[in-house]
């Protein structure tokens, strides 16, 4: 697909996923693209993800979206900021990938307990009994604790529907809603995980999806 092309699919789909370096390391966003000329495009970020000033002009950002089965990777140039949630792009090359396996995502409730890598170990860690949103590639919950795009949290999930067992791993925080109060609904992206591990969720999904449908059987 041509740069132009891939340009104007993207910009006509409500949000692209894209990541960013900056001095700390990659962050991981989402945001919209618009046209500003024939050079360049425009990227507005969805509000609290990154502070502009951490970037530096030149670096290169990767913008990302699906496609009749395939991933689309476009590489641009970051050329200027504009405004505190804008950026201005120059494209720089596309690539295609095969699309990766599609995991369907439950709510569920299950013994959970997080922490952050650089800091603390599991054992620092309170495990809570909580209401989540899961799949075989990522999570969302509720935490009080503040929280910033890019962090990577280790994680494990005691499992009831698979007598117990626990899935261990490590999630990279892809987006943060504002619950109030001190809440927030963070949404994690399992970037380090054992297929044995893996797997243990997606039997977990599965088991707790079929109790879902039966319980709507005997309810009808």
């Amino acid at each position: 697909m041509r740069v132009d092309e891939l340009l104007a699919h993207m910009g006509a789909m409500p949000m692209v996923k894209v990541v960013l370096p900056t001095p700390t390391g990659s962050v991981f966003l989402e945001g919209k693209v618009g046209k500003i000329d024939a050079a360049d495009f425009a990227l507005e970020l969805f509000p609290h993800q990154l502070t502009l000033a951490e970037l530096a002009p030149g670096v290169e950002a990767v913008l990302s979206c699906d496609r009749s089965g395939q991933v689309f990777l476009l590489h641009a140039q970051v050329v200027e900021s504009l405004g505190e949630k804008y950026l201005r792009l120059r494209p720089v090359k596309v690539e295609e990938r095969p699309q990766q396996r599609e995991f369907f995502r439950i709510d569920a409730e299950v013994f959970l307990k997080i922490w952050l890598v650089d800091r603390k170990s599991p054992g620092q860690s309170e495990v809570r009994r909580q209401q989540i949103n899961l799949s075989g590639n990522g999570l969302r919950f509720e935490v009080e604790q503040p929280l910033r795009i890019g962090q990577l949290l280790g994680l494990e999930l005691r499992l009831p529907e698979v007598d117990g067992e626990v899935a261990q791993g490590v999630g990279r925080v892809v987006r943060l809603v504002d619950q109030g109060e001190g809440a927030q609904q963070v949404s994690l992206e399992l970037v380090e995980i054992e297929e044995t591990e893996q797997d243990k969720i997606i039997r977990f999904c599965l088991a707790e999806q079929r109790k879902q449908l039966r319980m709507r059987v005997k309810v009808r």
